[in-house]
């Protein structure tokens, strides 16, 4: 009949009306949530490995840590005073760019960054002091895996630096609103894992100091 139309089908012709597709630029709702959870996940398991084996030495140790072995630093309670505003600053960034204050998102962003750069000066500060009182990964197991459980984080903060300046930058062009800033989310969700990574760390390495 004259002007009659047909329903809008979703390409496999149900006639329930056109659908989105998912595509790589606009992928499912959640899927890039769920995607960010498994990356997570799978970090989670590279760090409870090391914390494993770590244990596992350190119940094998007759002594622990080993005797005339140097106290830990000072500066490893000023590394978790640092990251813990880290992940503060970027949960306050999150919620000014909910609410549009941009000016507000982008101090919150480079606050951010400025703490994530003084966290790794402040572990190369831890480094330095226990490699002058030769405590080396060539001195003991013990030195060894402090090392190897320390740098194993900063690098996973070195690498979550970078989407760091990236969204710090694009933040000061207005590429984020209210309505679109996935970007952000997912940067606060990875430094609040390195966060808490680090409180994990920080009181095993205490207690075993």
């Amino acid at each position: 009949m004259a002007g009659s139309t047909k329903p809008a089908t979703n390409g496999h012709g149900n006639g329930r009306g056109a659908e989105a597709v998912p595509t790589k630029a606009r992928p499912a709702p959640g899927a890039e949530t769920f995607g960010m959870g498994i990356f997570l996940v799978s970090l989670a398991v590279l760090f409870v490995a090391g914390i494993v084996a770590y244990a596992v030495v350190r119940s094998r140790a007759g002594a622990w840590p080993p005797p005339n072995s140097p106290p830990l630093p000072d500066t490893l309670g000023v590394s978790t005073a640092i990251i813990v505003a880290g992940s503060a600053a970027i949960q306050w960034a999150l919620a000014c760019i909910r609410a549009e204050q941009r000016i507000r998102f982008r101090t919150a962003l480079s606050l951010t960054l400025a703490l994530a750069l003084a966290f790794l000066a402040s572990q190369t500060t831890t480094w330095i002091q226990l490699a002058t009182l030769r405590a080396t990964v060539r001195s003991s197991l013990y030195a060894y895996l402090f090392y190897f459980l320390t740098g194993l984080h900063a690098l996973h903060v070195i690498g979550g630096i970078v989407p760091l300046v990236v969204i710090t930058v694009n933040a000061f062009y207005d590429r984020y609103s209210a309505v679109s800033y996935g970007a952000v989310r997912f940067c606060t969700m990875y430094w609040h894992f390195l966060a808490v990574v680090w409180l994990v760390l920080f009181g095993l390495l205490v207690a075993a100091g």
